[in-house]
């Protein structure tokens, strides 16, 4: 089982760049044939090493939250209700509105 991964432990600037402080994350919403969603990112941490995170919902009840550890060589995939996802993606949607206006 992974280790909890917490916050203080993210070493900074993340892989991605961007401002100390924070995880920027990739979002791809693809709603064509069939609903894909997934947010992406990537972090080190202090005890894990770098960690790949990525969240997928597909339209069902259930969603997936995948995490590869590249120093232990595993993947762990986790399952969840898929309203947490819609939840944390609405918000997301609504901060990057405020940036806009």
């Amino acid at each position: 089982m992974l280790k909890e991964i917490k916050k203080e432990n993210i070493i900074y600037p993340c892989k991605r760049g961007g401002p100390d402080n924070v995880v920027e994350t990739t979002l791809l919403l693809n709603d064509y044939d069939w609903i894909d969603h997934h947010i992406e990112t990537d972090f080190k941490t202090e005890d894990l090493g770098e960690i790949s995170v990525k969240f997928n919902f597909d339209g069902g009840k259930n969603s997936r939250m995948i995490v590869k550890s590249p120093k232990d060589k595993l993947i762990y995939v986790y399952t969840y209700p898929s309203d947490i996802f819609m939840k944390y993606l609405n918000r997301s949607q609504q901060r990057a509105r405020n940036l806009l206006l």
